[in-house]
């Protein structure tokens, strides 16, 4: 090389490294001040530094829970003592406990383990999150791990087709470049630092690049495959990360409901999307199908001709999920289970939308489970089991995802047992909790003695109006109804009902009182009293009692609700 090119070279050379090196600087100033990187991306123009924030003796969580029962802040001490035992529980709403708020098999574990693991100070931490992505997951696995966690159980899967998961993909395979360099950038503190200094700019609402579920094609495209690869990553990177922290990791497969929630998008072939009178004959036969599943007469013979009229519909197009689901569900009522099973488990592999974890997913933690030699639990295994002809459905889930509070019992019970045969907890099972005591302590008892008192409450206030006048029965059921209301303020139908009651126990002012709080709050029970006021009598009678004015009520609705209550006049009047 001749000395010009040398030098050219040097120059070149000191160009491009200049900049890093002052980069480089400025990182190690920053982090020596304590300057932090966010952590986590949880959409556009929200990121978080840390998930558990130091507070007085403690860490709690970066957003406080809106939905639990109680306070649990701090989530566990800052100081773990010698005896300490601590369990980290990473996942999405399966995890936080969706839809109750207590619960979980995170608290059926604390309650169980406190016990059966005498002399130890035990926390069991819920770091569950709605709607989050396994690399979200795995990235609060890390963090956990630096606050000295002895285990974390890893249950996730639901949501890796949520829109913004989606996104992220997409944009590594539209502009690989750019979104290499955009996450190399959110990880510098010096990135992060400029953005805290510089003026707020708006973020304007990104406009998620998802197909229309309605248009008979997927939520996803050439992506999926790079979805799948990315969460069998993230999973190993969880086993990764506990291992070479000295930690175990219990991996789980995940409960969700097959036999009674239909998918959430069908997509069709392309032949039959752009040939409207093909769609046009697929829908006549899927309809006529599905009106005699849905009628009155649930017998095997009208399950067959349900089953012709389906299968008029596959012969057509046998790609919709919707199809798939409801040719299960007529098979299971004809007593062809194993073909109902397969048609199932079809209906939810197909699904245009997926919201609950599919077969890959599945499959992917188990590999990781044998490839990193981790305890697993198989929860698919176990709601299966314990479901109708052996397919997981409403028997433990409330909807298509989430453990009822029997289902969260279980996993717990299962976590527990992996923990002692495969992790090597010595558990003390002469010491454990009676599930009894362990329902009472978790606030279930209580919650399922209101909801039978909400029933009756209900039931009664219907009879309650028919008489019109103060009884006993009034008087009863107006107790129940402030029982319930105290427990849940948020209960507007109870609330409209108690507003009711006063105003048939001739208080007038407590009837308007209460029934302008609902009026408030709730735009459903709006429409729910009007329609009442226009069909029944006793409601009429009672809401005059308490001063409702109907057309002030309906001039503050929008046109679908007005719409939705003269549909609902007009069929009850046929």
């Amino acid at each position: 090389m001749t000395p010009a090119r040398r030098r050219l070279a040097r120059r070149i050379a000191i160009v491009l490294l200049a900049p890093v090196l002052f980069v480089a600087l400025l990182e190690l100033s920053l982090g020596l001040a304590g300057v932090h990187a966010d952590r986590y991306a949880l959409g556009p123009g929200s990121s978080v530094e840390r998930y558990w924030v130091a507070v007085d003796g403690g860490y709690a969580r970066f957003s406080p829970r809106r939905m639990r029962r109680h306070e649990d802040s701090p989530a566990f001490v800052r100081d773990k003592p010698p005896n300490g035992y601590r369990v980290f529980v990473l996942g999405e709403s399966t995890v936080e406990g969706f839809p109750y708020g207590f619960g979980d098999f995170a608290e059926w574990l604390r309650v169980r383990l406190r016990a059966m693991l005498p002399g130890r100070f035990v926390e069991v931490v819920n770091a569950g999150n709605a709607g989050w992505n396994a690399e979200q997951v795995a990235t609060l696995a890390e963090e956990c791990l630096e606050h000295d966690a002895d285990l974390l159980v890893w249950a996730v899967g639901h949501n890796e087709f949520h829109p913004w998961s989606r996104m992220r993909v997409r944009e590594e395979i539209d502009a690989p470049i750019a979104s290499a360099l955009r996450r190399l950038a959110w990880r510098l503190r010096t990135t992060h630092a400029l953005a805290r200094l510089l003026p707020a700019r708006p973020v304007a609402p990104a406009a998620l690049p998802d197909r229309e579920l309605g248009d008979d094609s997927p939520c996803y495209g050439d992506e999926r495959p790079d979805i799948e690869r990315h969460f069998r990553a993230n999973v190993d990177r969880a086993a990764i990360a506990a291992a070479n922290s000295g930690s175990s990791i219990v991996l789980c497969t995940m409960p969700r409901n097959v036999r009674t929630y239909p998918p959430i998008a069908s997509a069709f072939s392309a032949r039959v999307h752009g040939d409207p009178a093909l769609r046009a004959r697929w829908d006549e036969a899927f309809n006529a199908g599905s009106a005699l599943l849905e009628g009155e007469d649930r017998s095997a013979e009208k399950a067959r001709e349900a089953l012709a009229a389906l299968r008029r519909a596959a012969e057509i197009d046998a790609t919709p999920a919707r199809l798939h689901f409801a040719i299960g569900r007529a098979l299971e009522r004809c007593g062809e289970i194993a073909e109902a099973r397969r048609e199932l488990h079809e209906a939810l592999e197909r699904d245009g939308c997926p919201n609950r974890a599919q077969a890959w997913t599945q499959e992917a933690v188990r590999e990781v489970a044998r490839a990193r030699r981790a305890p697993m639990v198989d929860l698919e295994r176990v709601f299966d089991q314990a479901g109708l002809h052996g397919m997981s459905g409403d028997e433990l889930i409330c909807d298509n995802v989430h453990p009822n509070f029997d289902g969260h019992e279980r996993i717990a019970e299962e976590v527990l047992t992996v923990l002692e045969r495969d992790v090597g907890l010595a558990l003390r099972h002469d010491l454990d909790v009676p599930r009894e005591q362990a329902r009472e302590l978790l606030g279930i008892s209580r919650y399922t003695e209101l909801q039978a008192h909400r029933a009756e409450c209900l039931a009664n206030f219907r009879l309650a109006l028919q008489a019109g006048v103060e009884s006993d029965l009034v008087r009863r059921t107006r107790r129940l109804c402030a029982e319930i209301l105290a427990s849940n303020p948020r209960d507007f139908e109870v609330g409209s009902a108690l507003a009711l009651l006063e105003a048939v126990g001739g208080r007038r002012e407590l009837a308007a009182q209460h029934l302008a709080d609902v009026l408030r709050e709730s735009r459903e029970q709006r429409v729910e009293m009007i329609v009442a006021y226009r069909l029944e009598p006793p409601y009429r009678r009672a809401l005059d009692a308490a001063g409702f004015d109907p057309g002030a009520v309906a001039r503050d609705l929008s046109d679908g609700e007005r719409s939705q209550i003269e549909s609902r006049v007009a069929a009850a009047s046929r």
